[in-house]
């Protein structure tokens, strides 16, 4: 969901599509990122189901038959659920070119596959085609599986709050779209059990140039890796004739950076001190967040932002006149609430100061700053 506009020492603008006014409350930003992977389901509102689609795009999923929970809400959205019992997944690629892709990594043209299990991360309020609760349904029966879809429900939990992939930073996507009251990006992420490939990974993105990627996940020493299958762009887009791989029709961007004002210090050989004044304007009616990414850490051998070897420090974020604003870095990204929202051709400066542990002794005289990014606006 992330389009890179300019960088700053590290710090590059994201860029988002759509807009609304600001909507949920969103208080504590801290709070909000961890209950994201921590609430857990919602077991009272569990039901047995039968012969449920839900599409998604080219994907057909159907629960034949078992035992679906919705997660509790977070900030009043439900944005997950969980499905044990008998389904099936069937998708068929927009092109012959998807097709040819999806047959050299999937071994065939058009993916098939039952599932005993079925992960569901969204902000697209997929729970409301869920059917409501019949007073007559067998309680018992649910209440016996409880534990066993519990347990499968925080293991899902777990790999993708472990995913190094930023295309699955669906924690900071759901905060950013509605702290920033942005529209026409929300996304369904689902996880489906199968007995040949183990766990499958589908996800219907709208903030992403590619909006369709599926694929499963491979272990690579301690950490999980995504292989996509097959990524295509939305279904509208073909029926619209656009064939381009990236159609400029499909920006996502939003955010018009205007100037980069940046200045650096070295107060020691260990650390690089980071003052950078970015200059934004919309380019929509209104936005109410603005998202950066910016490292966590720094070094090739460092794959989890959550690493502390090489560490990034945001001393703080300010706008114009020296106002604090909340902000939260997380997932090598940086996510920044507003007071309230700019507008459309509004200039709006904001001021971040960090801190890096970057610079490396080579030898008795000479060091190497660690940077893998640009220091400048580009």
């Amino acid at each position: 969901m992330k389009k890179i506009l300019s960088t700053v020492a590290g710090i590059t603008l994201i860029s988002l599509v759509g807009m609304t006014t600001c909507s949920a409350a969103f208080d504590d930003l801290q709070r909000s990122f961890a209950s994201f992977y921590q609430t857990g389901l919602d077991t009272a509102n569990a039901l047995p189901i039968e012969n449920l689609t839900i599409q998604k795009d080219a994907m057909t999923l159907v629960l034949k038959k078992g035992i679906l929970i919705p997660m509790q809400p977070i900030e009043g959205e439900v944005t997950g659920a969980m499905f044990v019992g008998e389904g099936t997944a069937a998708l068929t690629p927009p092109t012959p070119m998807d097709a040819w892709f999806l047959r050299k990594n999937y071994g065939a043209g058009k993916f098939s596959e039952s599932f005993s299990s079925l992960y569901m991360r969204f902000t697209d309020g997929t729970d409301r085609a869920f059917p409501k609760p019949a007073p007559s349904i067998n309680q018992v029966v649910v209440a016996s599986q409880i534990d066993a879809i519990t347990k499968t429900f925080k293991d899902r939990q777990g790999a993708a709050d472990g995913w190094l992939d930023s295309r699955f930073d669906m924690d900071l996507d759901f905060m950013d779209t509605r702290i920033g009251g942005i529209r026409g990006m929300d996304y369904f992420y689902s996880q489906l059990q199968t007995d040949k490939w183990g766990w499958v990974t589908f996800m219907l993105s709208y903030g992403d140039i590619f909006e369709v990627t599926l694929g499963h996940e491979r272990s690579v020493g301690a950490f999980k890796q995504y292989l996509p299958w097959a990524e295509f762009h939305k279904k509208e887009d073909y029926q619209q004739g656009r064939y381009s791989i990236t159609p400029a029709s499909d920006s996502k961007e939003i955010i018009d950076v205007l100037r980069n004002d940046m200045g650096v210090s070295i107060p020691t050989t260990k650390t690089v001190e980071i003052d950078a004044k970015l200059t934004v304007s919309p380019l929509v009616d209104s936005i109410g967040s603005l998202r950066f990414d910016l490292l966590n850490q720094f070094g090739s051998e460092v794959n989890d932002w959550r690493d502390q070897r090489r560490p990034i420090k945001v001393d703080s974020v300010t706008d114009s006149s020296g106002t604090p604003l909340p902000f939260l870095h997380k997932r090598n990204e940086l996510l920044i609430r507003l007071p309230k929202p700019i507008l459309k051709g509004q200039q709006y400066v904001v001021e971040v100061k960090e801190r890096e542990d970057t610079i490396v002794q080579v030898t008795a005289e000479s060091y190497l700053l660690y940077n893998d990014y640009a220091w400048y606006p580009k």
